[in-house]
Formats: structure tokens, C-alpha cells, sequence
């Protein structure tokens, strides 16, 4: 129900000297000329080269070992593996999940003989980037573009019952400090941990910089062969390893926008973004770098007998530094490890957020002042808000501020979505399934919950803001229900049957 979406229409993007193109033509060879340039391993560090080169050899030694690790797909697996397709219920698997017991069986029968064999079509290496824009900045920017990767439906499957070999190895062989695409957590588990730690330095005088940091482009600027010694080190099925590197080493991309298609293009060995393991092993890798580079420092924080590693969601990055001098060994250690891994941080997202009392701030401002905290030769600033993982952390002597501020961002947004809302119950094609009775729906799955979101962390919840928050609700009864906003609050509950 409701109004359809608009059709992406086509646009003029800017190419690397900064020129507009207009031409379907020249938009589909800058798309991917763009996309080519992000897969492209960056150049290596000095101190990080030995490091890297020793890892890809010993990768290129460990793929021609002939080991007798056993991975057989099994038709009970394979069965597990379609029944869990068609429970997401997703349109690209139709021909598969809806298809006859008979078809189903010769799929299963070619996976078995590709995994046994180790050797795959050419289709499964081909990769379609569809283009987003991310809805901030430019259009024209290419950078401000998310670029999902798509897959036919058969390699998509084949890597699944690969993955799902190798999936508690992976899981084990993380930290609890990586839960991002781990089955069973969520983000509320990292914003109870760094806000724990964050009232507990306040309640005891002190303060503390939140340092937050995002790995500019993560899985597209991955070296793939870099993360499989994560991925052996866990291990992992010998065979299945095998596999997954191979279903990834030979990638062939072309991209679509809204001008259409583009050519193809083969960019070697990637981490998939869209693939069923890029994020278990991505998130394994980043784990284990923070692993190494932390694990004895003395400078991390502890709530009792807890140590306070950073806390990682996929390539979110959050740590909580006691004072300047551990924030400037913290960013030292972070700038190793992503040298080694090859990434980069975003410098607009890299910065940290300063909590404590007005003397506490003012002198941590002084000494940043005089002697900035860097990030090799970048450097990181105070923030006085920021988002982490869906909330707001706000600067201040408490939490109160950034539950006020997270509240606040949510509400502007919930207000254009009850808009919406209104203009979905006017649509005469609502009125199938009840206008009432869909635009409750609405608020329950979409506005509520998103209004909502991780208030289960929130700190210092004040009565200012429990008012904010029932007055939106207040707003969405009135418009529902066509009150003029004179309607006693008592008059407008009863209609929307809160009264008995």
C-alpha cells in the first residue's frame, strides 16, 4: 500500500579531476573506473610491508597444500541450507526454494561435485555493483555512494554451505569485542559497555575521551589474502578455507546506476560486502588485529576485574581513554593496525568526545590544544556530539545530555515519518486492508520502534524528555484521527481507546 517509490533517475557525476559528465556513456566508465580504484590494494607502509608480504606468501603456501581435512555438503545440509532461503523469503532464491524436489536434487548433486572438485564457472566470480546514494552530500560525488554487491543466486548458495562449515570456528576464534554479525548480539550490548564505563569515571571525579573511529570504504579496501591468516588461525576446516578463497580470488565486477550498466572488469581477490562470509570474517580479522595490539596495554580501562578493550561493531571503532596521554597510545596502536591491514580511517569520522566535569574538559582542551592527538599525520579533534551505533554521545558531566540529544534527533525524524503516514492512510489502496488499522501497524513496526531504539541504554532519562516523546505520540493520534490540536489530551486517549 501507499505511494510506489520513484525510479532512480539518472544523473551527472564528477570524475577524478573533479569534471562533470553527462553522457550515459562516460557516467558508466567513471562508476566503474571509481569502483576499481577503491578495490585497489593501497600502497604499503614501510614498517607494515614485511608484515603483509610474509602473510600472502605463507596464504600462497597454505593454498597448495594438499591436507586431508574432510568437507563433504551433505543433502541434509544442503535441505537446511533451502529451507533457511525460503524462511527470509527473498525473490532471488525463488527458483530455488519454490522449484520441484527433482530440480532441487541436481543443484545439490553440481554443488557436491564443484566443492569435491574445487573448481567453478566463470559466472561465479562475476559481481554486479548496484549503486546507492547514501543520501547525504552531493549526488554528484561518487564517494558519497554505497555500493552493494550482488550475486546469482547459485554461488551465492555454494558460499553459504561453505561458511556455515567454518561459522563456530569463526565465532570462537573472535574476541568479545567484536559482536557485529555474530548470530545472537546486538549493538545494546557496546553502548552498555561504553556507557558503563563512561558514568563510572564520572561517579568517581574523573573523566575520559570516547575515541570513535570508521574504516573509510572497509570491505572494499580489504586485502583478501591478508585476512585468510585470521580465518586459518581460527582453525578452520582446511578445505572449506580453500573454497572460500577461490569463490573469491577472481572477482569480475560491472556496475549499475541509473545510466545503466557499465563493462566488466576484473578486479582480482575481494572481501564480498554482500557474500554470507565477508562480514564473519572481516569482523574476525579486525578482532584479532585489535587482539594483537592491545591485549597488553596498560592503558585501556577497567570496570572492576573487566579490561576495557576497544569495542568493535563490524568497522565501527570505540575506545575509552582514561586521559590524553592513553588516547594518544591508543590512536599509536590503532595507526599500526590499520597500516597492517591496509585500511584507512575516515578523518571526519575519527575523533573522540570528551566526558567530565567543566574543569575536567577545559583541561583536556588545553593540552589538546598545544599538542593535538594524531593518528599518524592526521589529526583527530574534540566532537560535541557524535553518533555511535544509533545514539547520540553529546559532551558533558553526564550522560543526560546524550540521551537529551539522541531524543531530540529521533523526534525531528518521527515527525516527517508520521507525515508520511498520513499521506499512506489517504491512499484509496489502503483502505483494503483498513486505513486505521494499517496506520497503527505503521507506528508500531516503523515509527515507534525506531523512536525507540536502544532505550534500553539510556542514562539520565529525564522527565523533559519522557514529555518529548509522549507529545510525538500525542501528535500521531491527532493526525490519525483528524483532532484539531485544541483536543483535550483525555478526549484524543479515549478516541484511540487508551481509556477504558
Amino acid at each position: 500500500a501507499g505511494p510506489k517509490k520513484a525510479k532512480h533517475e539518472a544523473h551527472a557525476v564528477r570524475n577524478k579531476k573533479g569534471e562533470l559528465v553527462f553522457s550515459n556513456k562516460d557516467i558508466k566508465k567513471v562508476n566503474l573506473e571509481h569502483c576499481l580504484e577503491t578495490f585497489k590494494n593501497k600502497d604499503l607502509h614501510e614498517e607494515a610491508k614485511l608484515a603483509v608480504t610474509i602473510k600472502e606468501w605463507v596464504h600462497e603456501e597454505r593454498m597448495k597444500e594438499d591436507n586431508m581435512d574432510d568437507f563433504e555438503i551433505t543433502k541434509e545440509k544442503f535441505d537446511d541450507a533451502v529451507q533457511e532461503l525460503a524462511r527470509k523469503n527473498k525473490r532471488s532464491y525463488d527458483f530455488l526454494t519454490r522449484a520441484s524436489k527433482g530440480f532441487q536434487n541436481s543443484i545439490y548433486k553440481l554443488i557436491k561435485r564443484m566443492v569435491n572438485e574445487e573448481v567453478f564457472p566463470q559466472r561465479f566470480f562475476e559481481t554486479l555493483l548496484c549503486q546507492l546514494w547514501k543520501r547525504k552530500g552531493s549526488v554528484e560525488n561518487l564517494n558519497n555512494h554505497r555500493y552493494v554487491h550482488m550475486k546469482e543466486w547459485l554461488p551465492k548458495l555454494c558460499e553459504m554451505l561453505t561458511v556455515k562449515e567454518m561459522q563456530s570456528e569463526i565465532i570462537s576464534g573472535g574476541t568479545m569485542y567484536q559482536i557485529g554479525g555474530i548470530p545472537g548480539h546486538c549493538r545494546e550490548e557496546h553502548l552498555v559497555v561504553v556507557k558503563s564505563f563512561i558514568q563510572m569515571l564520572i561517579s568517581q571525579g574523573k573523566g575520559c575521551l570516547v575515541q570513535l573511529a570508521d574504516f573509510e570504504k572497509f570491505f572494499d579496501s580489504e586485502n583478501l589474502k591478508g585476512i585468510m591468516g585470521s580465518l586459518y588461525d581460527s582453525r578452520v576446516n582446511q578445505k572449506a578455507y580453500r573454497i572460500w578463497y577461490k569463490l573469491n580470488q577472481k572477482a569480475v565486477v560491472s556496475v549499475k546506476s541509473a545510466s545503466g550498466t557499465s563493462e566488466k572488469a576484473e578486479v582480482g581477490d575481494i572481501c564480498p560486502q554482500g557474500g554470507f562470509g565477508g562480514a564473519l570474517v572481516s569482523g574476525l580479522d579486525l578482532a584479532r588485529g585489535c587482539q594483537t595490539y592491545f591485549k597488553s596495554s596498560q592503558d585501556e580501562v577497567n570496570y572492576g576485574r573487566v579490561r576495557g578493550n576497544p569495542q568493535l561493531y563490524q568497522d565501527d571503532w570505540a575506545r575509552v581513554a582514561a586521559s590524553v596521554e592513553a588516547a594518544r597510545v591508543g590512536m599509536m596502536k590503532l595507526l599500526c593496525m590499520v597500516r597492517e591491514k591496509q585500511l584507512t580511517c575516515h578523518p571526519d569520522k575519527t575523533c573522540y568526545v570528551i566526558f567530565g566535569d567543566k574543569r575536567y574538559i577545559d583541561k583536556v582542551r588545553d593540552k589538546v590544544a598545544k599538542e593535538p592527538i594524531m593518528l599518524g599525520t592526521q589529526v583527530t579533534k574534540p566532537s560535541k556530539e557524535e553518533m555511535y551505533l544509533g545514539d547520540v554521545l553529546a559532551e558533558g558531566s553526564s550522560l543526560a545530555a546524550s540521551t537529551r540529544a539522541t531524543v531530540d534527533k529521533r523526534i525531528a525524524r518521527a515527525r516527517g515519518a508520521i507525515r508520511e503516514v498520513k499521506s499512506i492512510m489517504e491512499d484509496f489502496r489502503m483502505q483494503a486492508i483498513g486505513g486505521m488499522s494499517g496506520a497503527w501497524d505503521l507506528w508500531k513496526s516503523g515509527i515507534s520502534a525506531s523512536l525507540l531504539a536502544n532505550c534500553g541504554t539510556w542514562v539520565k532519562l529525564e522527565k523533559e524528555e519522557i514529555k518529548k516523546l509522549n507529545k510525538v505520540f500525542h501528535e500521531f493520534l491527532r493526525n490519525i484521527y483528524a483532532c484539531p490540536p485544541s483536543t483535550p489530551l483525555p478526549a484524543l486517549r479515549s478516541q484511540a481507546g487508551m481509556v477504558s
